[in-house]
């Protein structure tokens, strides 16, 4: 960035190996051309951009990706200019660029600005970490005078002599027992240090938020397959190789689940026969579709759609079209008309994958439906293809379960690379 003239400072995490976020502080000016910046730098190092999240109107976040076979890096990078929070300005872009010190090519805080920034920003927080603490006391030991006197700027004297004793005595353990009153004066005593017009920052934030209901940046992804696929144990591996895109990951069975299960009278739930029983009539097999409609479509509404505009990544290991492939597991009578008809009100996820396996390998791995089953879920493939188009992906599950969920990882990083070229 320096390159292009363009100034920041790597405000904090340079002397560790990155693992985790890499946060940049830059001017108002650069923020409007961060799109710009980020695609080259990605161009350039053959990455892709996954994700990006504003969660502030100051603040963006980008994920960067970049997949070989079963490997795949992420890099996090948080772009602020003036760091606010709650509406109040904590730290100008100006403030934080002040007296930036070079180090091995890149543009650090100097040790003043980088405590006070770690002090606001793990008290707002609400929680210090071990290595953070460390990190301030050693800015704290460089800089003494400097930070005491911002301390009791930001929290007041009566509370900074609590806070400076903590520190002098490295008593971390009361440190975040005593964070949350600092917190409330951080906040508060922020009004005195940036007289801005807090009303216009909330309309601002105000219309960040309505763009992210308008564009949520979560995702949702349906497992299906016979039983012995794998869709479980994928599952939980997508969960873990999706992670770093998104802020919190869910893995949900079947439906949302705002409507709790039937529990049958020996208290069984995990049904080792799911093809042992007789179909129920046509009048129970219609109380029992209507239940589970109304648990997908009002269940979007109320649980998924709130967890997508949150960053959200939700698994559903099988979904409504389970229904559809496999009516035994759930003793329906009902005419698949019926229950295709229905699904135009079902919310689809963003990705449906399919997993694909012979049946002598499935077989392998479970035995709880016959091979002419398999074999007739295996067949739906070009049905769910046509009612899913755009939406539906075949994985050929025969392989191991690195290459499974790679397989699917990759579906779905290219995925969200294009969501976010598409909103560019």
């Amino acid at each position: 960035m320096e390159s292009a003239g363009i100034e920041y400072v790597w405000i904090h995490g340079y002397n560790d190996d990155v693992k985790g976020d890499i946060d940049l502080a830059v001017s108002q000016e650069t923020l409007h051309i961060l799109r710009t910046i980020v695609k080259s730098f990605s161009k350039h190092n053959q990455f892709s951009i996954v994700q990006m999240l504003q969660h502030e109107y100051t603040a963006f976040y980008f994920v960067l990706a970049k997949t070989s076979e079963l490997q795949c890096s992420y890099l996090v990078l948080d772009f602020c200019s003036d760091y606010r929070r709650n509406g109040r300005v904590l730290l100008r872009s100006r403030d934080l660029m002040k007296g930036r010190i070079a180090l091995n090519g890149f543009h650090i805080p100097n040790p003043v600005v980088e405590g006070e920034y770690l002090f606001i920003k793990r008290t707002l927080k609400g929680i210090w970490h071990e290595h953070h603490w460390n990190e301030f006391r050693q800015k704290f030991t460089l800089e003494h005078d400097a930070l005491c006197t911002m301390v009791r700027s930001r929290i007041g004297e009566k509370l900074s002599v609590i806070f400076l004793n903590i520190v002098e005595r490295n008593e971390f353990n009361l440190l975040n027992l005593f964070t949350p009153k600092m917190r409330k004066a951080i906040l508060k005593r922020s009004l005195l240090f940036y007289p801005i017009n807090v009303l216009l920052c909330r309309i601002k934030n105000l219309v960040r938020i309505i763009k992210r209901f308008q564009h949520p940046t979560g995702m949702v992804i349906s497992i299906l397959g016979p039983d012995g696929s794998g869709k479980s144990t994928i599952a939980r591996n997508i969960s873990e190789m999706l992670g770093p895109v998104f802020r919190s990951t869910i893995i949900k069975h079947w439906r949302p689940g705002i409507f709790p299960e039937y529990v049958p009278s020996d208290g069984q739930v995990v049904n080792n026969e799911p093809h042992g029983k007789r179909e129920r009539g046509i009048f129970l097999s219609s109380l029992k579709f209507i239940y589970y409609f109304l648990d997908y479509t009002l269940g979007y509404f109320l649980k998924i759609l709130p967890w997508k505009i949150k960053s959200t990544l939700i698994i559903y290991d099988r979904y409504y079209y389970d229904f559809l492939i496999d009516p035994k597991r759930y003793r329906m009578s009902l005419p698949k008309s019926i229950i295709q008809a229905f699904t135009t009100f079902v919310p689809k996820p963003d990705i449906v994958i399919f997993l694909k396996a012979d049946i002598d390998v499935i077989l392998a791995r479970k035995q709880e439906i016959e091979p002419h089953e398999i074999q007739h879920q295996n067949e739906q493939i070009n049905y769910l293809a046509q009612l899913l188009r755009g939406h539906f992906y075949v994985v050929d599950a025969n392989r191991s379960i690195a290459q499974i969920a790679s397989s699917i990882r990759d579906i779905a990083l290219n995925f969200m690379n294009t969501r976010y070229e598409s909103a560019s």
